[in-house]
Order: C-alpha cells, then structure tokens, then sequence
C-alpha cells in the first residue's frame, strides 16, 4: 500500500544522514514509482538526523520511526547503502524491523554487488549474501536491488511486495531455502521526467539556477567493483523537457548543470547538443564535473572539448 523512501547516506565526513529530497537516487526512485502510477511514497528521514555514538544511534533511529508516524500496513521500506556508510545502513534497518516487523525492507545503493572476492583460496561472502543471510531466523532485509531501479518498480506495481517462488526478475535477489536466488543487474525504467535537485544562487549577474541531475549514468571511474558502473543515458527531448520544467516560471537565464562525466568521449556529443538546445531557448548553460587525464592525449577528443569549451564554461 505505501513505499517509505530512507536514506542512510551520511553527508561529506560528517555524521548526518541526509533526509530523500537531497539524494538524487531516492529522487529517481520515486519518479520511477510515479510513472508506474504508483503515488503513495513517504520519505524517511522527513530531515537530516544528526547520530550521536554508535551504541546509542539504533535507539536515535527507532524513536524517529516513531515519531513521524508512519501507518504500518503493508508498507514496503526501499533502504539505499553506500559501503562508507554502512553502519548507519545496518542501524536503519534494524530499527525497521523492530519497529515494523510485518514490513518488507528492500535493501539497493553502490553497496551491493554480487563480486567475486576470494581469499587465502576461499570466496567470501559478497555484500548480497552478507545481507540475506538469516540470524536467529531472521535476514536483515527481504530483497536485494543491484543496479538501476527496474526490479524495484516493478516488485511494487505488479507483486505488491511478494514475488512468488517461480519468478526471478533481472537485478532482484532473494533468499529461498538458505540460498541466495537472483540474476543481473537491473535496468533503469521508463520515466516521464528526469529528476533534479536545484538551488538558487543570488549573484552579480542576477539569480542563478544550479541543476543537479544525472543525464548520463557513466561514472568517470567506471570500477567494475561498483554499482555505479551500471550505465543509463536519457535522450535530448527528455532532458530538454525536464530542464524546462524545472525553469517554469522562474526568470533565470544561466544555469549550472551536475553531471557525472558530460565530457566523456562517447557522450560529449550529446551535451553539445544539449548546450545549442539550451542556447536556441535563450538559455546559458555551464558544467562542473571532472576531466579523465587519459582522454586528453585523444586529438580528436581534445577538439571536440575545445568546441565545447568554446559554447559553455567548464
């Protein structure tokens, strides 16, 4: 009946977890949601949470739980992770099932990836199965999201939450019989729009818009250890229409675009059609991002930069 949004992405280096409107893979996730038909979403943490020591932050967690008040039938809980932040993730979730323990908790985030690592010649656990596995009969969550948001949307629309023991869905992992049941990576699916987090700077210039979003899912790293490395691109219609929505009304003529790599030598084309888009509509555009030093000794790389350069700042 309703999917609880929860972050347990701690900002910088600091002990606060970020609450789902600042994180743009939750922002995702709900319009993947919304353009199933799917609506009923709540967020948790409603604000950031500032944890405190170790041994008292799953009670922090639990007491938060409670007061926003969240109706516990059939609620479904999509928990991202990130390994530098894992100690709040198990926190999360622990409280979760304390607090909820009908709830279907569904775990996704860099963290899980179902990766080869062996040592002294015995494979170890890999973060999916690390999670899955039961402790006094009980698994930390009921389902594993690795890459894009696909199995998830689709688990929520068409399964209500519960996958019958024949259907395996690309990207979703289970326990069934003490064994791990799951295969791939999910895909990103269909949206209506391309999700953004925005903020407005005042300058000498006048108001200007900063759009954090994400075109391009290429990683400049690219590390085959990591989620992150699953790709997605969205066409120029899309982004255009997505960029004039989060402009309407708004008197803004410059606005600064996140990205993960717009510069990499597959998809430099695309941004610079993006940026003559922009330009046509009256509308500056600039990029903050990061070079890859190896793609610098590619002449033909080095002019197509030179080109973009010469359109929008960097």
């Amino acid at each position: 009946d309703k999917v609880v949004l929860t972050s347990t992405i701690g900002y910088g280096d600091t002990d606060v977890i970020m609450s789902p409107n600042q994180l743009l893979t939750l922002k995702f996730l709900e319009e993947g949601l919304n353009t199933a038909g799917f609506d009923n979403v709540d967020h948790h943490p409603l604000a950031p949470i500032e944890l405190k020591d170790y041994s008292s932050d799953f009670k922090l967690l639990r007491n938060n739980l409670r007061r926003e008040k969240i109706e516990d039938s059939n609620v479904m809980f999509a928990v991202t992770a990130m390994t530098e932040h894992y100690s709040y993730f198990l926190h999360a979730v622990k409280a979760i099932r304390a607090e909820f323990p009908k709830a279907t908790i569904i775990a996704g985030g860099p963290h899980f990836r179902r990766e080869e690592i062996y040592k002294d010649g015995k494979r170890c656990k890999n973060p999916i199965e690390i999670v899955l596995e039961k402790n006094d009969g009980i698994s930390l969550v009921d389902y594993v999201v690795e890459g894009n948001m696909e199995p998830f949307i689709e688990l929520v629309t068409k399964y209500q939450g519960n996958i019958p023991e024949n259907v395996i869905l690309q990207g979703l992992y289970r326990l069934e019989d003490g064994k791990v049941v799951g295969k791939g990576r999910g895909r990103m699916p269909k949206l209506n729009k391309i999700p953004a987090i925005t903020a407005n700077i005042d300058t000498e210039e006048g108001t200007q818009r900063y759009i954090h979003t994400n075109f391009d899912g290429r990683c400049n790293n690219a590390c085959d250890f990591c989620v992150g490395s699953s790709y997605h691109n969205f066409n120029i219609e899309l982004a255009l229409k997505s960029i004039e929505e989060l402009l309407d009304g708004v008197t803004i003529t410059t606005i600064h675009l996140t990205d993960p790599n717009p510069f990499d030598p597959k998809v430099i084309g695309f941004y610079l059609t993006l940026t003559e888009e922009l330009d046509n509509r009256g509308i500056d555009a600039s990029f903050m991002t990061y070079l890859e030093p190896a793609d610098l000794v590619n002449k033909n790389y080095l002019n197509l930069l030179h080109l973009f350069s010469f359109k929008t700042p960097i």
